[in-house]
This record gives C-alpha cells, sequence and structure tokens, in this order.
C-alpha cells in the first residue's frame, strides 16, 4: 500500500517600507495613483512609482510589457453648483500579452493576496472596483468611469458613490475568502447601455 503526501506551502506577501508609505500616502489622499511591481528575485511587493494623474493620462503610465498592480482614486465632479466630487478607488491588475509566463503567473498569484494584505490592518485600502487589462487602451476614462458606473449599479440604487463604497466595503469578504471575478472593461464599440 502506497501513500503520496502533499506538501502545500503557504503563499505569503512582503510588502516594502516605501511600498507600505506610498500606500498610506494614497489612503490619505496626498496622491491619486499608486504603481506596484514584484521584485523577481525575491518575489516581494515593491513600489515603482506614484503619481497624481488624470483619467485621461492614466494609459500612459504603464507598460505595455511588464505586468503591475495600481491604485487609482478616480474622481468626478458631479455636480457643479455645489463642487461635490464623487471618488472611487480601483484597483487595476495590468498584465500585458507581451509580458514574460513567469511574471503573469507571479502576478496572477500575488493578486487576491495584495489586496487581501491591503485592505486589512493599518493600511485599510478598500477598493471599490478591480479591473483586469492586457491593454493600455483599456484604461480610457470612458471605460474607468463605466467600470465605476456598473460598480454603483450593481451594489444599491442609491445614486451617492460615497455611500455606495462604504456599505460594499462593508459587506466586503473576510481574508482568505473570495473577492469575487474582476471586471474587465468592455472594448470600445460594444459598451452596454
Amino acid at each position: 500500500m502506497s501513500s503520496r503526501v502533499a506538501h502545500v506551502r503557504r503563499i505569503t506577501i512582503s510588502l516594502s517600507e516605501e511600498c507600505v508609505s506610498a500606500l498610506r500616502a494614497f489612503r490619505d489622499g496626498r496622491v491619486n495613483t499608486v504603481i506596484l511591481k514584484i521584485n523577481p528575485s525575491d518575489e516581494s511587493i515593491v513600489l515603482d512609482r506614484t503619481e497624481s494623474v488624470p483619467p485621461e493620462g492614466l494609459q500612459h503610465t504603464l507598460t505595455e510589457s511588464e505586468p503591475r498592480f495600481l491604485y487609482y482614486r478616480w474622481e468626478d465632479e458631479e455636480d457643479v453648483s455645489t463642487g461635490a466630487v464623487s471618488q472611487a478607488i480601483i484597483f487595476i491588475y495590468s498584465c500585458p500579452v507581451q509580458s514574460n509566463v513567469r511574471e503573469r503567473m507571479l502576478y496572477s498569484t500575488f493578486r487576491t493576496l495584495l489586496i487581501n494584505e491591503i485592505s486589512k490592518g493599518d493600511i485599510g485600502i478598500q477598493e471599490s472596483t478591480r479591473l483586469e487589462v492586457d491593454s493600455m487602451d483599456e484604461l480610457s476614462p470612458e471605460q474607468l468611469r463605466e467600470s465605476v458606473v456598473q460598480f454603483i449599479a450593481s451594489g444599491s440604487n442609491n445614486n451617492n458613490l460615497e455611500s455606495d463604497i462604504s456599505s460594499a466595503s462593508a459587506s466586503r469578504p473576510k481574508f482568505g475568502q473570495s473577492a469575487g471575478r474582476f471586471r474587465r472593461p468592455a472594448p470600445p464599440g460594444r459598451r452596454r447601455p
């Protein structure tokens, strides 16, 4: 009689201090974009860069050759008369087709672990919606807006984005549970009404 022994290694992630500082600056509203990458030598998450980018410039912040994780604070002036600004935090997983297989595997493995690590503890960033893109053309301002509108439509009937975000955060899955599927933006010309 033979027996099989399964050896499963628990995957953990390590965030650099520079990365944690940048995420706190993002959480506090000092920057609206944080781009993270994986250091392939020790498989830790490190800061690529932080920026303050308008929605029109987001397409030009990522490369077409390497995967990246990006936290983006989307702002929309809903009411010009009152100056009220609606905000949403979008987690973007960019995995270009041109990137090598090992990088794609690393990034897809670390994606959910990173989201869970950043949403818990002292960083505490809860994303409103998630996108997975393989081309920078998918990051147009219209597609970002559509993603946020889809989030609102699926979350509640209230038109106040701030309350939609907080109510979605309250019902967020606990660490280790599935956080749901990523929403890919609709390709140009195929947008839903």
